[in-house]
């Protein structure tokens, strides 16, 4: 794919160094635009205005797309353009779905948003966003989908980024005039789109008008079979009669062509489409929904909590910790625990996992989607609750362990007593009274263990009832 103005001649060069190969050694047939998106799906940026900027993906804070260059000015006289290709292959980081682009002044991440808008980027499909004036001011970010279905002929898009509304034409330029062409026409409303398909290949040369005068040309658009040649006309065309013997750069400039290759098939139905708007210019991005708490547990016990997230028009590919509030440590989300989205529009789901040494308190556990993706990003906060041990829960536990056998009847009876006892201290304000209790309690599982109560049921008491003692400083 090239993008070309005035005097390009060199041909067939772009896809390859796009793809990071040699373009000495290169097998153009298998470079080609299809092969690629055989695995894959990419937007080519377009800045068309003499602004600079940066463009964000999802939102991110950081830029991915630093300082397109302005195809415009003395930019435009280099003979060959590489345009900046974002490229998304499926993968974690970059998986398929709903990417937005904003742009914003270069170097500037806390700036204005100029324009945004979003696109589906599903393996296969091609897209042109260019950042682009707009009639009555300002800019809009649109995106146009590139035409590579097979056919047996060339295909001509006229894309109109120039701000105002054109009319444009082709005829052949005259280098080869005993082979047949075409003579194509249209007009188009400020960022709307024409092609015309079955277009018989030769050299042509591209006039746009405004007000009925010409406003910018290129003189040789070297139309091919296989071929879909996307001619751009950009925000700086001709718009007062620059006067006899005007520098001929002034209508070339504002001009600039995409080569884009596509695969032999059936021929392609003949005529001009009507004009059309961009397929988006509108950030459609719909927002991950969580489904995350809240968490309610027993301090001293081990548990989990699934949690799930969906992005109804991407994936989710990750699920992962951002932080706890405040900060406490035995919170974690196991990474074999998470299972990614299948597809796009499906959920994700993860276990957080809560170990038996976190304080009784209240949390706030930041939950994460799609960290260390450019996938849309959101956050979730889990709250949890860590409730503090009570003679109440160790009562209830002691009457559990009974009930499956691991704490024998005479032993629970024993237990309970010493409870009751440890209620009634703390009802008339005698903590020592209460540590006695708490202590003869945890002397009463000491002797029976291995015996009338389980290894795994003295374990868990004695540890309930040592944070039980800890409340009150029993040491």
């Amino acid at each position: 794919m090239r993008w070309l103005t005035l005097g390009a001649m060199a041909a067939g060069l772009f896809s390859a160094v796009l793809l990071g190969v040699d373009p000495r050694v290169v097998d153009q047939a298998s470079a080609g635009e299809t092969d690629r998106l055989e695995r894959s799906s990419e937007i080519f940026i377009l800045n068309t205005t003499s602004l600079s900027v940066d463009v964000y993906v999802n939102y991110e804070r950081a830029s991915t797309i630093s300082d397109p260059k302005p195809l415009v000015g003395d930019f435009a006289n280099k003979d060959e353009l590489s345009p900046t290709v974002f490229v998304v292959d499926g993968t974690g980081s970059r998986p398929y779905g709903t990417y937005t682009f904003s742009v914003r002044p270069k170097g500037n991440p806390d700036g204005e948003v100029l324009a945004s808008a979003s696109i589906v980027l599903e393996q296969g499909r091609s897209f042109t966003g260019a950042f682009q004036p707009r009639a009555g001011g300002g800019h809009r970010f649109a995106i146009y989908e590139n035409d590579l279905s097979p056919a047996s002929s060339a295909r001509l898009t006229v894309r109109n980024a120039s701000g105002r509304p054109v009319t444009w034409r082709i005829a052949p330029n005259g280098e080869a005039p005993t082979v047949p062409h075409d003579e194509r026409s249209g007009a188009l409303a400020d960022g709307e789109w024409q092609i015309a398909r079955d277009v018989v290949d030769n050299d042509y040369r591209i006039e746009f008008f405004v007000d009925g005068r010409l406003a910018a040309t290129h003189p040789d658009v070297d139309i091919a079979v296989g071929k879909n040649h996307v001619v751009w006309v950009m925000g700086n065309v001709v718009t007062e009669d620059p006067g006899p013997g005007a520098d001929k750069d002034l209508y070339q400039r504002p001009v600039v062509y995409e080569e884009l290759e596509f695969d032999p098939g059936p021929v392609d139905p003949r005529g001009v489409s009507a004009p059309a708007p961009p397929l988006s210019a509108a950030d459609t991005n719909a927002p991950v929904e969580f489904s995350c708490g809240p968490v309610e547990i027993w301090e001293t016990t081990e548990a989990s909590a699934a949690i799930s997230a969906v992005d109804p028009d991407g994936m989710v590919t990750n699920l992962s910790i951002d932080g706890v509030e405040p900060k406490a440590g035995g919170i974690e989300i196991p990474s074999q625990s998470v299972r990614p989205s299948s597809a796009i529009g499906e959920p994700a789901s993860a276990v957080v996992r809560f170990k038996d040494d976190i304080p009784a308190g209240e949390y706030v556990v930041t939950v994460a989607a799609n960290r260390g993706s450019l996938a849309h990003q959101a956050v979730c906060a889990l709250e949890v609750t860590v409730r503090p041990i009570t003679v109440a829960r160790l009562g209830d536990q002691v009457q559990r362990f009974e009930a499956t056998r691991d704490v024998a009847p005479p032993v629970a009876d024993k237990l309970d007593v010493t409870l009751r006892d440890a209620q009634r201290h703390l009802g008339a304000g005698d903590v020592e009274g209460v540590c006695r209790e708490r202590k003869e309690f945890d002397s009463e599982i000491g002797s029976e263990k291995g015996k009338a109560v389980s290894d795994m049921a003295a374990d868990r008491l004695s540890a309930q009832a040592k944070a039980f003692g800890n409340r009150f400083d029993c040491g």
